[in-house]
This record gives structure tokens, C-alpha cells and sequence, in this order.
């Protein structure tokens, strides 16, 4: 083999070079720069692992705010006799100012903590004890912000169940009726349909329609076997089943 370099080996070497001292000449002028980029990637890298640490940090605040916030909630009466008391125990003189201190704990987790999901969890406290002290209006705004979440989300599911026992309870029936049907079979529905054919049952028959109601029951017992409204429709067809007048009677 030749050692000779022939011209397109020349050339290459040449390139070859060429391209080595640019980079050279590169470093050498930006090499503040280039330390400066380095050293960028290092606080990324560090405000990545920082910010993890704090979300983790905040959520257990988060979580341990919440927890102080049940207690209130549930905490002792002082009139409360059958209660065992720890000592230096937190107690209440009645329900009303026990529910006050709650919903001040419940809206300093929601504020302090807003989008974690001891907030949300918070929200549906605050709209408990909303309905609770009879402000309707202030619930149902907290119920349709909690409804928001996916389908998935048990918290928005539980939101939108309050929502529907809402407006029955304002005789909005046949409302309610046309809204759960129009959920029945859509990919992306605000409740799964077994829940949805349990909530039409449960309307209807505050509608006096039981045969309806009855249809529905059936179809959850048979499609949905494994879902736990499932025992619950039976226990509503044998309910109606043995009413005067209802299926199977006489």
C-alpha cells in the first residue's frame, strides 16, 4: 500500500484540521460563555432536584395540614360525656363553633396549599359545611369547581353526584332525568354509566315512573355486575318488586 497522500486525502486532512482549530479558536474566544453555559446546566440540574424537594416538602405540609384540619372537624364536644378525652385534648363547646374552627383550618389548607390534592380535599370539607350551615349557594359553587376533574377523578365524580342530588332537591327531576340519559354511552362522560344508570333509577322513582326506574336497575345489574351500585339496584328491584302494583305483584 502507498503512503502517499493523494489529494482527496489531503483534502481531508486539511478539513480535518481546519475544523480542530475552529473549535480550538472557539473555545478560546467564548470561554467565558461556554463555562457560563456549564455552569447553567449545573443550577439546572440543582433547581430540578430543589424544586422536587420542596414539591415533596409542600405536599407533606400540605398532608399534615389537612390531617390538623380533620381533627378540628371531628374533634370532641365539651359536652360530649361519652367521649374519652386525651389529655390537653382540643374541645369544642358546641357543633357550630367546632364547625367555624374546622372551616378556617379547611380554608387556610386550600389557600396555602392551592392545586395540591389537600386542597381539593379541602374544598369538599368547605362545601360540606357550607351545606351544613344552609349556605346552599356557596356549596354548589364549590361543588361545580370541585366537578371540573376528569371522570376519573373521585373527588369531581363525587361533586357532580351532589350537584344531581341538588337540583332534586329543588324538583328539577325531569332535568336531571334528560342530563343522566344524555351521559348514557358517551366516551367521555362526567360519570361512569353504572353510576349514571343507578342516579336515573333513583329519579325516577321520585318521579313515581317505577317501571323506568326498574329498566335501569336491571340494565345495571346485568351490564355491571361487579360494580358496587350493583347490589344496591337489586335491593331497589326487589324494593319495587314488592310494592302494590310493582312488577311481580298480583
Amino acid at each position: 500500500m502507498s503512503d502517499r497522500l493523494t489529494r482527496k486525502d489531503i483534502k481531508k486532512q486539511d478539513q480535518f484540521v481546519t475544523t480542530v482549530e475552529d473549535s480550538l479558536d472557539f473555545a478560546t474566544r467564548y470561554r467565558r460563555e461556554l463555562l457560563f453555559g456549564a455552569g447553567a446546566l449545573v443550577v439546572l440540574a440543582l433547581a430540578v432536584v430543589g424544586w422536587r424537594t420542596w414539591a415533596a416538602s409542600r405536599a407533606a405540609d400540605a398532608g399534615v395540614a389537612l390531617s390538623e384540619a380533620m381533627e378540628t372537624f371531628e374533634a370532641p364536644l365539651a359536652t360530649d360525656e361519652a367521649a374519652t378525652l386525651p389529655e390537653g385534648a382540643t374541645t369544642y363547646p358546641d357543633e357550630d363553633a367546632r364547625r367555624e374552627a374546622a372551616n378556617e383550618d379547611f380554608r387556610r389548607v386550600r389557600e396555602d396549599y392551592s392545586g395540591s390534592p389537600a386542597a381539593g380535599v379541602a374544598a369538599v370539607y368547605l362545601a360540606r359545611i357550607a351545606a351544613e350551615d344552609g349556605r346552599i349557594e356557596d356549596a354548589e359553587a364549590l361543588w361545580r369547581e370541585i366537578a371540573e376533574g376528569g371522570a376519573d377523578d373521585p373527588l369531581a365524580v363525587q361533586a357532580r353526584l351532589n350537584l344531581i342530588n341538588l337540583e332534586r332537591s329543588r324538583d328539577n327531576h325531569e332535568q336531571v332525568v334528560a342530563d343522566l340519559e344524555a351521559m348514557l354511552g358517551e366516551a367521555e362522560a362526567d360519570l361512569p354509566d353504572d353510576t349514571v344508570l343507578y342516579e336515573l333509577g333513583l329519579t325516577l322513582e321520585d318521579l313515581d315512573r317505577a317501571e323506568e326506574a326498574e329498566t335501569y336497575y336491571q340494565r345495571l345489574a346485568d351490564d355491571y355486575p361487579d360494580s358496587a351500585y350493583a347490589g344496591r339496584a337489586s335491593q331497589r328491584l326487589a324494593s319495587l318488586g314488592s310494592q302494590p302494583g310493582g312488577p311481580g305483584a298480583f
